[in-house]
């Protein structure tokens, strides 16, 4: 069983599925995400996320299936697959 933060970010992400939203789970000063995980990548052009923002889309049972990155901008995000 994981422990300490590990296990916490796991329970986490394991409920962000379960409930099929996306959340942000780190943000920089002026309130923009850096760090989110969810089922639904966010579109192209919305705002609110730094460009370098990773995003992990995540199965229903929490299953890390895919990474993105922002390669947009604050502004207007691109977020590009990284990995599978």
């Amino acid at each position: 069983m994981a422990t300490g933060h590990a296990g916490t970010l796991a329970i986490m992400v394991r409920q962000i599925a379960a409930e099929s939203v996306n959340q942000t789970l780190l943000h920089d000063q002026a309130g923009n995400s850096i760090f989110m995980v969810g089922s639904t990548v966010p579109a192209d052009g919305e705002a609110g996320m730094v460009k370098g923002a990773c995003f992990l889309k995540v199965d229903p049972t929490g299953r890390v299936v895919e990474i993105y990155n922002n390669t947009g901008t604050v502004d207007a995000c691109n977020f590009d697959l990284v990995s599978e």
